[in-house]
């Protein structure tokens, strides 16, 4: 029987991958406003990542600059 994997966050994708993400969104500004749009603090299943772009989120609204 195949297993299935669910996909409403990146859990299936592992917390090693969602830690490079946010590196990546922290480290290249231009990458996290091209997508800022679209990523959901939510889709983050370690605790502290999810809070890390929940920052940047609510800091990019007020401000239109990326925290680094």
């Amino acid at each position: 029987m195949a297993k299935t994997v669910k996909k409403d966050n990146l859990g299936f994708l592992g917390e090693q991958f969602q830690e490079q993400l946010v590196k990546y969104f922290i480290e290249d500004q231009t990458f996290f406003k091209s997508i800022e749009c679209i990523v959901d603090q939510n889709m983050f299943t370690d605790e502290r990542f999810s809070r890390i772009v929940g920052f940047m989120k609510d800091r990019y609204a007020q401000t239109e600059t990326v925290p680094n």
